[in-house]
C-alpha cells in the first residue's frame, strides 16, 4: 500500500487509492451501517479497512452531513446532569438513540441562562437532527428555538407539556396524576391530617417543580374535605431538619399523622432528622416521597414514594422525535406526551384511625 504525509488529513481518496478500489466502492465499504455496502466484495471491504487503519482515516461526519442533511446527531440540554431524575433519563434514551445509530450529545446549564443560550447555538451550529430542551424560561430562548425548527431540527420540551403558548413536542410526568396518587393512598390508608413539605424557596430553578408538586397535591387534598398545611424551605437536599424544628414548636396532639415531601431528597433527610430526634417513622410520623431515587428503597425505612419512570419516559421521547424526524418541517404537529406516575408502597406509611374533628386551618 501507498503512504501519504503524517502532515496531510487523510481523505476518502487517499484510502482508495491505497486499498486500490474505486472512491465509490471505499465509501461503501466504510459506510455499511447505512446500508451501502451492497455489492462490495468481503476481499475488497477488508482491503478498505485495514488501508483506512493503516492511514489513520477519520470520516468527515459534518461534511457527509451537509450532503445527506443528516448529522445522525441528537442534543440534550437539562438544568443538571447531579440530579438521579436527568442522569436516569439521560442513560435510557441514550440507549434508545443508539439502538437507531443516533449519538447523543448532553450538556447542562447549571441552572444558568446565558450557558442555556450558548448551548443552544451549539447545537444549532453543529446540525443536530434533533434537540431535547429542558430548561427554566422557554420564552427566554424563543428566538434560537425559532431557528433550529426552521432548519428541520425536531424539537421537544421536556416536562414543560401545560406551558401556555409552547407548540413545540413535549413530554412529561402527570404531575396532577402524582397529587392525585400520594392523596388517595394516603387518605385509604386514614391520614386525615397531613403536612406538605417542598424545597419552594430554593434559590434556583428546582423551587419551580417543588411549587408546582405542592399546588397539585393541594388540589388533589381538597376532595378530603381537611386542612393541609405546608411547610417550605430553601434547602433542597438537606430541609429535613426544618420539619423536625417545626414539630417541635408543635403540641404533640396537633402533630399531622404524615408529612408529603415534594422529593425523596428532601423525605430521606426528613426521615433522617426524625430519627435524631427520636421520632419514629412511621409509628409517630408517615413519611411519603416522589421520584423513587434508588436510595429510597434503601433507607432504614424504605421509603413509601411515588415512581416517575425515567426509561418510559425517555423512550416516549425518542417515538416523537423519530416520529417529528420522518416528517417534513412544515408538516409537523405538536404532540403532548404525560407519562402516569406509580405508587410504591414501602415502609414509611402506616395506617391510622382518621380523627372525627379536623384540625383547623393554619
Amino acid at each position: 500500500m501507498g503512504a501519504i504525509s503524517p502532515a496531510k488529513r487523510c481523505t476518502l481518496t487517499d484510502v482508495a487509492r491505497a486499498a486500490q478500489v474505486s472512491r465509490s466502492a471505499a465509501f461503501a465499504a466504510l459506510n455499511e451501517e447505512h446500508g451501502t455496502n451492497i455489492g462490495i466484495s468481503q476481499e475488497r471491504r477488508r482491503r478498505v479497512l485495514e488501508a483506512a487503519r493503516k492511514l489513520g482515516y477519520a470520516r468527515n461526519d459534518l461534511a457527509r452531513s451537509l450532503v445527506s442533511g443528516k448529522s445522525k446527531m441528537v442534543g440534550i440540554l437539562v438544568p443538571s446532569l447531579a440530579t438521579q431524575f436527568f442522569s436516569g433519563f439521560f442513560t435510557a434514551f441514550d440507549d434508545a438513540c443508539y439502538a437507531d445509530g443516533y449519538t447523543v450529545f448532553v450538556t447542562s446549564s447549571e441552572f444558568n441562562r446565558e450557558r442555556e443560550s450558548r448551548n443552544l447555538q451549539a447545537f444549532l451550529n453543529r446540525r443536530m437532527d434533533a434537540v431535547v430542551v429542558a430548561c427554566g424560561q422557554l420564552e427566554d430562548h424563543a428566538d434560537l428555538l425559532a431557528q433550529l425548527r426552521s432548519q428541520g431540527v425536531a424539537v421537544l420540551m421536556l416536562g414543560t407539556v401545560d406551558t401556555p403558548g409552547v407548540d413545540y413536542m413535549a413530554a412529561g410526568f402527570d404531575e396532577a396524576g402524582i397529587g392525585s396518587l400520594a392523596a388517595r393512598h394516603l387518605q385509604d390508608r386514614g391520614h386525615r391530617n397531613v403536612l406538605y413539605f417542598g424545597a419552594d424557596e430554593a434559590g434556583d430553578n428546582s423551587a419551580r417543580i417543588h411549587a408546582i408538586r405542592r399546588g397539585h397535591f393541594a388540589a388533589a387534598w381538597q376532595r378530603c374535605g381537611t386542612p393541609l398545611r405546608h411547610l417550605r424551605s430553601d434547602d433542597p437536599l438537606h430541609g429535613g431538619q426544618a420539619v423536625a424544628s417545626w414539630l417541635a414548636e408543635q403540641p404533640r396532639a396537633a402533630w399531622p399523622t404524615a408529612v408529603v415531601c415534594a422529593t425523596d431528597l428532601l423525605a430521606l433527610s426528613v426521615m433522617s432528622a426524625l430519627h435524631v430526634q427520636g421520632i419514629a417513622v412511621p409509628g409517630s410520623l408517615s413519611v411519603v416521597g416522589c421520584d423513587d431515587i434508588p436510595l429510597a428503597g434503601l433507607a432504614p425505612v424504605p421509603l413509601t414514594t411515588v415512581r416517575l419512570p425515567t426509561d418510559a419516559l425517555a423512550r416516549e421521547v425518542w417515538r416523537l422525535l423519530a416520529a417529528g424526524m420522518a416528517e417534513p418541517p412544515a408538516g409537523r404537529l405538536p404532540r403532548r406526551v404525560l407519562i402516569a406516575p406509580e405508587w410504591i408502597e414501602r415502609a414509611s406509611v402506616a395506617t391510622v384511625q382518621p380523627s372525627a374533628t379536623p384540625l383547623p386551618p393554619e
